[in-house]
């Protein structure tokens, strides 16, 4: 049960970690620091992996105790469990905000790039009928 819980502890600290490369992920996203991102990237991909190993600790453990099948757990347990699935929610949560602000980001650019290839085809770009699905993340959050 010790592995059990150091496991789970080890698997916190590296959503920690992930919650917090996303956020700074956010950052350069906003300010357009694009050279940072890939170091950033790396760094995601190194937790990624620590993550699925411990998981798959943590699933041998679970499954070498009792045979999986224990119905009293330790009071520890079920918090650490809340804890894990807290910040894994918080890390897609994140994880999505920043392919929401790409994308916003991807779509500027393309009208842009479709307004100076067809001038003066696509007038009401703006307007009501505009294409514009939500509104521009980066202006109204960070400015």
């Amino acid at each position: 049960m010790h592995d059990l819980k150091n496991a789970y502890e080890s698997e916190a600290k590296l959503l920690e970690e992930l919650c917090t490369c996303l956020a700074q992920e956010r950052e350069c996203l906003v300010e357009g620091q694009i050279g940072k991102l890939w170091a950033l990237r790396e760094k995601k991909e190194k937790i990624c992996e620590q993550l699925e190993t411990q998981e798959r600790i943590i699933r041998e453990q679970i499954e070498g105790s009792a045979g999986g099948k224990e119905r009293s757990r330790p009071r520890w347990l079920v918090s650490y469990r809340k804890r894990v699935r807290h910040l894994k929610l918080q890390a897609v949560s994140l994880s999505s905000e920043n392919m929401k602000i790409v994308q916003d980001v991807l779509g500027f650019i393309d009208g842009l790039i479709g307004a100076i290839a067809t001038p003066g085809e696509q007038t009401d770009r703006y307007g009501r009928k505009s294409n514009m699905i939500s509104y521009p993340r980066i202006i109204f959050r960070e400015a």
